[in-house]
């Protein structure tokens, strides 16, 4: 009789359009005749997939932007009855196929045999691998498949694809035979069936995480960077904490409710990697980095990922990928800055209420329901006439146009008038009037013109000397940072009432500035952004020199900062 290290078993997976079989397709299966003894790559030639041929070649977007699966992909897609015929003919080369989460996979499988050949009635046995976790490591925060690997040593990549899910099943299939031998000493696969058959008295268990509690309790009660990691050193997460010790140890405290994505995280760690930082300011920036430069899985804000950014003339009527001698302001995300600059182009003019308005129009609000034709030029009439002047010189005056709504904005929250900011963020359908079409203009230049004051606020640190009171003692030393075209330069403790250095790149003009940001850059700025505004809301001293006869004190930082 075969051990279960020496059994032959079929991995398999399934990637599907809807968890329901008759909402949804099967489109993608993989499949590999494996061996616990044995590890299968990814690479593996044993690992066969097949796409699977959809009606119309639809994907869903989610769908899509999940698996990374497009319809051209499809174009060369086996037919599922023929694809069907392959799985069946190696299902029947092995004792059993094993999937992990098998309530998914099943249904779809049993619905696609339907097809085929006519019954629901699988030519193959399943064992469900998350079943068997759940009974053999109870106390494992989650147990899906992204999960369990992680907790082995094994790295999924983020794309769901079938591939890659058949690989992490046989790695799983691996480590569950050995646990078997060595925890409960099952050896074959009889003694698995009968184990899966009995009542088990380790289903239910409190929640532990895998990794060793003196690793977190050890840490330095400093600002800093923190590195969740698996047990093969693969990074999770990076995060930032003013107290590395209390907020590593944060994630470990007993809650009842819990992210799950936070939970799968924890699942894997095993080991924790820090950087000590002299602040928390100086943590943040390192975090923002960090991220940008290793894209930890975990880590959904500042990751670098594709931003369509571009520079615009001072006019914002010329738009461009990259900076030039007209057009230098920026970067800006252009889904931001176009539709003012399509805007900007029907200045002066009227729209003809017979045109395709909607198709034509330049600002889309995401709403089924579109407002008539009339109403959408009469609300561009009025848009017009109250902004008149503006329009026609917009290189200075369209950004005062933009200050004087913001804080037409702020005047309606503080009196709880203000309407949306905008009818694109309503949940509801609106019930479109002129004034409310003028609104939505409004706010495409209020959010058009808010950027461009951030990038030339950004533009204006790069090359700045920063200085703030410690938290615990206001009293001390201050905190000096020197950024030179987007770099700390210097850092240094500065007594109270000493000078502040100025920044050699200070003579550097605002057009060469902005020329050199990038991404990174971009973000690095926002966050030390929002880090000087936690400072000023402290109370905390802060002043910001960028020439050697120009520092911002502590009031117009606070000003300056509530816009930016």
């Amino acid at each position: 009789m075969k051990t279960l290290k020496d059994l032959t078993v079929l991995a398999l997976d399934c990637q599907a359009t809807h968890a329901n079989p008759l909402k949804g397709h099967l489109l993608e299966m993989g499949w590999a005749l494996t061996k616990s003894s044995e590890v299968l790559g990814s690479k593996s030639r044993k690992v066969r997939t097949c796409l699977l041929q959809l009606p119309n070649q639809e994907i869903p977007r989610n769908v899509s932007r999940v698996t990374g699966i497009t319809p051209e992909d499809l174009e060369e897609a086996s037919n599922p009855a023929q694809a069907w015929q392959l799985l069946e003919e190696d299902s029947k080369k092995c004792i059993t196929t094993i999937i992990h989460f098998a309530r998914f996979e099943k249904p779809h499988l049993q619905h696609l045999c339907h097809r085929v050949r006519g019954t629901e009635v699988l030519p193959f046995r399943i064992l469900c691998t998350h079943e068997i976790v759940r009974r053999l490591i109870p106390q494992l925060p989650r147990k899906g498949l992204r999960a369990v690997a992680g907790y082995f040593g094994h790295s999924i990549p983020e794309m769901r694809r079938s591939r890659q899910h058949v690989v992490a099943t046989s790695c799983i299939w691996r480590q569950i035979v050995r646990l078997l031998g060595e925890d409960l000493d099952l050896h074959t696969f009889e003694d698995l069936l009968v184990w899966l058959q009995s009542e088990s008295a380790h289903t239910s268990a409190g929640r532990e995480y895998p990794m060793d509690s003196e690793k977190r309790l050890s840490l330095p009660d400093t600002p800093g960077v923190y590195r969740m990691l698996r047990s093969n050193g693969d990074l999770l997460y990076v995060g930032k904490a003013s107290s590395l010790k209390k907020r590593v140890n944060s994630y470990f405290q007993k809650r009842s409710h819990c992210a799950e994505h936070l939970l799968e995280m924890l699942t894997q760690a095993r080991g924790i990697d820090f950087t000590a930082t002299p602040t928390s300011l100086e943590a943040a920036l390192l975090e923002a980095d960090e991220i940008k430069r290793l894209s930890p899985p975990y880590n959904i804000a500042l990751r670098q990922r594709e931003r369509d950014l571009v520079f615009t003339s001072r006019d914002f009527r010329m738009l461009a990928s990259s900076s030039a001698e007209l057009h230098w302001l920026g970067p800006v995300p252009r889904n931001v800055v176009e539709p003012v600059s399509q805007l900007l182009a029907l200045a002066g003019s009227e729209i003809d209420a017979t045109i395709e308005y909607w198709d034509n129009w330049p600002v889309h609000a995401p709403v089924t329901e579109k407002p008539e034709a009339d109403c959408l030029k009469q609300g561009w009439e009025l848009f017009s006439q109250r902004y008149a002047s503006e329009l026609s010189a917009p290189s200075r005056y369209l950004l005062q146009l933009g200050a004087r709504l913001w804080k037409k904005r702020q005047m309606e929250k503080e009196a709880g008038t203000a309407d949306l900011e905008g009818t694109e963020e309503a949940n509801e359908q609106p019930s479109w009037t002129p004034e409310k079409v003028c609104r939505l203009l409004e706010h495409r230049v209020l959010v058009a013109t808010h950027w461009i004051r951030k990038i030339r606020w950004f533009g204006l640190l790069s090359n700045s000397s920063v200085v703030w009171s410690p938290r615990r003692d206001p009293e001390c030393d201050r905190v000096l940072l020197v950024f030179h075209t987007g770099s700390i330069v210097e850092r240094k403790a500065l007594p109270p009432d000493s000078m502040i250095p100025v920044s050699p790149g200070y003579r550097i003009s605002m057009k060469e500035r902005l020329q050199q940001f990038d991404d990174p850059l971009l973000d690095r700025f926002r966050v030390l952004t929002t880090e000087l505004r936690r400072i000023v809301d402290e109370g905390r001293d802060l002043r910001v020199k960028l020439r050697p006869a120009s520092t911002m004190e502590p009031e117009r930082l606070s000003s300056l900062l509530q816009w930016v």
